[in-house]
């Protein structure tokens, strides 16, 4: 009967402590890969960078010269898409020669 226990709470420990890091670990993953196919799909890496939490919340940078247009798009699709949790964005990275 201690064996019982013993392994209840081990299954217990693991589902609440082991379980929700790996929930984390899958949210930061797949808002990673809805960042990086906006991104690539809006040719916006040569002048983007972001990261991304374990929570799946994303912060990224843009040019500062940046076209208002552009900004907001991206942003748009980012914060539209269901695997991406939230967005913080801002235009305060280096000049991109592109615009």
């Amino acid at each position: 009967m201690k064996i019982i226990g013993v392994l209840g709470f081990a299954a217990w420990v693991n589902m609440v402590l082991l379980v929700p890091g790996a929930w984390a670990a899958d949210a930061e993953s797949k808002a990673n890969e809805a960042v990086a196919v906006v991104l690539f799909d809006e040719e916006a890496d040569d002048f983007t960078s972001y990261r991304v939490s374990p929570k799946g919340f994303v912060d990224v940078t843009f040019a500062r010269n940046t076209p208002d247009a552009v900004y907001s798009e991206i942003v748009a699709k980012l914060k539209a898409h269901p695997d991406i949790t939230g967005v913080l964005a801002g235009k305060t990275g280096p000049l991109c020669g592109r615009f």
